[in-house]
């Protein structure tokens, strides 16, 4: 399953079409409620993924949920909240246009 996540990873960073196809389905949300119950090496992974996504565009409705996976719970520390505070470090450090038009060649888009 690592070896899966790490490949997809890679397949992001190579194109913003991927990057904005990956925005379109909401992945950040699924990424972060399947975060919780994933193994550890494959969390890392996950949470590099959302550093790639959260840096390409993230929604009001995902940074909300990117803060509450970090939330305390009965005063501890879910697992992976120093990792994720990576990913908000990461978010302003663009790699790419500052605009892109997708052109997928679509009736009305």
């Amino acid at each position: 399953q690592a070896e899966i996540w790490s490949v997809f990873i890679a397949i992001l960073r190579k194109s913003v079409r991927n990057l904005q196809a990956c925005t379109d389905v909401s992945l950040i949300e699924h990424v972060l409620h399947r975060l919780a119950r994933a193994e550890t090496v494959v969390a890392d992974l996950l949470i590099d993924m959302l550093g790639v996504l959260a840096s390409y565009s993230i929604t009001v409705k995902e940074l909300k949920l990117l803060f509450g996976a970090m939330k305390a719970v009965k005063d501890k520390w879910p697992r992976h909240s120093a990792k994720l505070l990576n990913v908000l470090r990461q978010m302003p450090q663009r790699n790419g246009p500052d605009v892109f038009f997708s052109f997928p060649g679509r009736k009305g888009s």
